[in-house]
């Protein structure tokens, strides 16, 4: 919690072990964040929002494959060129 962060918790929901958290920014964009369950994040409580990006994956602008969908049926060995 941060009396001045910039998001609102607008909702937690228990998963077990982590919390899903959904906060609102003020342009109006809504996060969902899985945390873990023992930080207790509150509905309408403040946060500071940020990223701590820990497994980056980069794809080249070039390549035409449609996300999550898996084109090579006949041989799956082929990878783009």
């Amino acid at each position: 919690p941060d009396a001045t962060g910039n998001g609102l918790v607008v909702a937690r929901r228990f998963r077990g072990a982590d919390a899903l958290v959904v906060v609102q920014l003020p342009s109006g964009v809504t996060l969902y964040s899985y945390q873990p369950s023992t930080l207790g994040f509150q509905a309408r409580e403040r946060v500071t929002v940020g990223a701590k990006p820990c497994h980056i994956v980069v794809f080249s602008a070039s390549e035409s494959w449609q996300e999550g969908v898996n084109t090579d049926h006949a041989n799956r060995d082929t990878t783009p060129a």
